[in-house]
């Protein structure tokens, strides 16, 4: 997987535009320019605004899709926006938009989109590209994403984009399978799961994140409302449906009531001479019922806790907590100190929420993240993020992440 190919690494890099200039650029687009980018969105994976900013290195793309004196001439002339995007999927060659200039009318590998000039990477993409974007889509079909039109630092994305980027990861992360993020400074905030919402602000935004908030040997945690956001997609499946229910005696029922169950799911770090990388710890806010029938399950499958491998290498084990909460682990041994937490408070309103707390840097350096993530994240101490969707699961979900370096 190659990560850019990872479209954020740019984003990443290129640093917020001061907050004046941001709203210049908010208040003087020209509005012929909307309909020339709505255009666009039906047909890509993934694409990304950026300032012009003269002042800054030229970006590569720019060095790799213009000729080298017309490139630096334009960077140091434009002003405004430019867009990098990606068509069928996100692990192909990126193409560059930007406004159009006499300078661009018989340039190779281009064309004319509204005010815009499209330059792909070859002559197939520019076939690729011209032929998605000759589709006609109902207004019903087009994204809604304001800020790719005014906001640099914002970003699009599709889930064949989210896959080429998260890999072995994408299972997990179902509930960011399409969105439309905007940015200001290290903080990213959106609408995700769906394209056709219009995003709003979080009645209070998320304080800059500490290493504090995490003990030392927890590299990520996660906690939920409800299981049904991570897994729900995947539960749903017949054959997982039929799996858990023929292998491991997980009726029905009882995956409904897992999925509702609030939960923390932790990866803690292993000493060196562990065969995992890390141990994974999930504990249920299950009832003492649910957790004995969890723990037949497992028996059942499994034999007794813990339980090993061919190697003789503990794989996972799991326990009932003093309260009937029930604890996972994967990777090692459920340590005696892994007791009740306090589940997160469902809002007033019965959505679900996830909030999110990892060290980028501690997962990069353990070899657990995905080997290419933008460098800002993979040197980043702290990441915090939180998502919320209705209670209704009809609506659109709203994103907020924020990086601390």
């Amino acid at each position: 997987m190659s990560w850019l190919r990872c479209p954020f690494r740019a984003s990443l890099l290129a640093g917020a535009l001061p907050l004046s200039a941001a709203a210049w650029l908010w208040f003087t687009a020209p509005q012929r320019s909307a309909p020339a980018i709505r255009g666009l969105l039906p047909q890509l994976s993934l694409i990304q605004a950026f300032a012009v900013e003269p002042s800054r290195p030229m970006p590569g793309l720019w060095r790799q899709r213009l000729p080298p004196g017309l490139a630096q001439l334009l960077w140091h002339r434009s002003g405004g926006l430019w867009w990098q995007l990606w068509g069928s999927h996100a692990g192909s060659d990126a193409a560059l938009l930007l406004p159009d200039h006499q300078e661009l009318a018989d340039l190779p590998l281009s064309f004319k989109v509204g005010p815009y000039r499209l330059i792909a990477a070859n002559a197939l993409a520019l076939q690729e590209l011209k032929r998605r974007l000759s589709i006609s889509v109902t207004a019903s079909q087009q994204p809604h994403c304001p800020a790719l039109i005014r906001r640099p630092g914002s970003v699009l994305w599709r889930a064949d984009a989210l896959q080429a980027m998260a890999g072995a990861w994408t299972p997990l992360l179902l509930p960011l399978r399409q969105g439309c993020l905007r940015r200001s400074g290290q903080r990213w905030s959106g609408i995700v799961g769906r394209l056709d919402g219009i995003p709003r602000s979080f009645n209070k935004g998320l304080e800059p994140p500490s290493a504090t908030e995490l003990p030392s040997d927890v590299l990520l945690q996660l906690e939920g409302t409800s299981l049904q956001p991570l897994l729900g997609g995947l539960l749903s499946q017949g054959p997982m449906q039929l799996s858990l229910l023929q292998a491991h005696g997980l009726g029905r029922q009882l995956q409904a009531k897992l999925l509702a169950m609030p939960f923390v799911l932790q990866v803690l770090t292993n000493p060196p001479q562990s065969s995992f990388k890390a141990t994974l710890v999930l504990r249920l806010n299950s009832s003492v019922e649910q957790a004995k029938q969890l723990e037949k399950a497992l028996e059942r499958a499994l034999g007794p806790s813990p339980s090993f491998g061919v190697d003789s290498v503990v794989r996972a084990g799991w326990r009932r907590l003093e309260s009937g909460r029930f604890l996972v682990t994967l990777g090692g041994v459920p340590s005696p100190s892994l007791n009740d937490w306090q589940p997160l408070k469902i809002n007033r309103s019965g959505g679900t929420q996830l909030k999110l707390l990892a060290r980028p840097k501690a997962l990069q350096q353990a070899g657990l993240l995905p080997p290419a993530l933008p460098a800002a994240m993979q040197q980043s101490h702290v990441l915090s993020a939180r998502w919320s969707a209705p209670a209704s699961g009809d609506g659109v979900a709203q994103l907020e992440a924020l990086l601390a370096p």
